[in-house]
């Protein structure tokens, strides 16, 4: 009986890391004041400083990441940008 409740604990456990670990799709496109998309704009997750992608060449990017995420948006000659996405947020313009 207590291996049971054991394998029914550690299923438990296992069931919950793994929902909790999900990532999601984010869309979105990087704008400049007149609404032209940036090209070549690095996106990095900002918790480790670390690359996800950069912008395509119309600024469109798509990028699979965890719930509360914290990116960063870096291009040279613009303003860096943090962006937190949310849970279940599935673009970011």
């Amino acid at each position: 009986m207590k291996l049971h409740k054991l394998i029914i604990l550690l299923i438990s456990i296992f069931t919950f890391q793994f929902a909790s670990a999900q990532n999601q799709e984010v869309r979105g496109k990087v704008v400049d004041e007149s609404n032209n998309g940036i090209a070549g704009v690095t996106i990095l997750n900002a918790s480790n400083n670390r690359a996800i992608t950069a912008t395509s060449d119309n600024g469109n990017f798509a990028i699979s990441v965890a719930p509360n995420t914290t990116l960063l948006f870096k291009a040279v000659g613009f303003n860096q940008r943090r962006v937190t996405v949310r849970a279940n947020q599935t673009s970011l313009n």
